[in-house]
């Protein structure tokens, strides 16, 4: 998968800030690592040592192919040129410091499965909190997996506003503003209103993106309300 997509949204870190998470977070990854002199060696970072007045020193257990071996290397990070990062299923996870997770894998759904879907997603908030939200509009694509991403998405979506509107004052302000809701297809995730619909904006069709943050999106659902 090329990762361009997910990457530009977030920002460069510096080779100390990834090996300091690495060893942070217990991320099981190779580093090839090319020395200032041209060396180069594999292996697993075992551990960061950090003085006042040295640059850090990296501990490094190294492997043949991908054999782990008994050999420790001990090098400063001064003298490292350039680090691959490699073999690792937390590579998004390594490279965003956690602020973007593995983007799922879709099978194939059809415009009628997500119709039906958007049905479910208004009974099912209304069966469970009183509030008659009307059915989703969306202009659907026509990739399969993409439909499936919305429709998956459209679940999550689901979960979030019947929490939210269980509580009273959510309820209450949401029956007071809103009338129907919409799934608009964008770049970001962003919730806004226009009289009476509340317009959710969000990368629908982007099968190479992470699905919403259940938090951001409470947090902006509540922010207009």
């Amino acid at each position: 998968m090329l990762l361009q997509k997910v990457l530009k949204k977030i920002p460069l870190y510096s080779k100390e800030e990834l090996l300091f998470y690495i060893i942070d977070e217990s991320i099981k990854v190779i580093l090839k690592i090319t020395t200032n002199s041209g060396n180069s060696f594999s292996g697993y970072l075992l551990n960061i040592y950090k003085n006042k007045t040295e640059a850090p020193t990296l501990l490094i257990q190294l492997t043949e192919g991908t054999k782990l071996t008994n050999d420790i290397l001990h090098l400063s990070l001064k003298k490292v040129e350039c680090i691959v990062f490699s073999n690792s299923d937390d590579i998004l996870k390594l490279l965003s410091q956690g602020k973007i997770a593995k983007p799922k894998t879709y099978t194939s759904s059809s415009k009628l499965e997500v119709k039906r879907k958007f049905n479910k997603f208004s009974e099912v908030i209304l069966e469970k909190t009183g509030v008659n939200l009307g059915v989703p509009t969306m202009q659907l694509p026509d990739n399969t997996k993409e439909l499936n991403r919305v429709y998956q998405i459209t679940e999550q979506i689901q979960k979030t506003l019947v929490l939210l509107l269980k509580q009273e004052d959510a309820k209450e302000s949401w029956k007071s503003k809103f009338t129907e809701i919409n799934f608009i297809n964008n770049t970001s995730l962003k919730i806004d209103s226009k009289n009476t619909a509340l317009n959710i904006h969000f990368m629908f069709t982007d099968i190479d993106l992470p699905e919403i943050s259940d938090k951001e999106l409470n947090l902006l659902l509540l922010s207009n309300l």
